[in-house]
């Protein structure tokens, strides 16, 4: 199995993710290969250009109390989790 690897960075209070990195000397054109990544912040250490993008923080859209959530559960049919029957409780022996 492959797993993405994500480089993370945390600079000037956020979190910036790596999209690539390329030697200074290879690079001719900074702000074309920012548009190609979309990346929007340029870090610069030990020789190397590092185009990266900032990581957005989430938004909250809405919030629900615990009445209109346990009230949007029954009218969508979800089943409690303290009620949901395919949960199965097991029995382990002490040792």
């Amino acid at each position: 199995m492959h797993s993405i690897r994500k480089d993370l960075i945390p600079w000037e209070g956020k979190l910036v993710e790596v999209k690539r990195d390329f030697w200074i000397k290879r690079v001719k054109d900074v702000e074309a290969i920012k548009q190609w990544l979309n990346a929007d912040v340029l870090l610069q250490r030990d020789g190397k250009y590092y185009f990266c993008e900032t990581i957005q923080e989430a938004e909250v859209i809405e919030e629900f109390t615990n009445e209109e959530l346990n009230s949007l559960k029954a009218k969508l049919d979800v089943p409690n989790e303290e009620s949901d029957s395919s949960k199965t409780n097991l029995d382990v022996p002490n040792e």
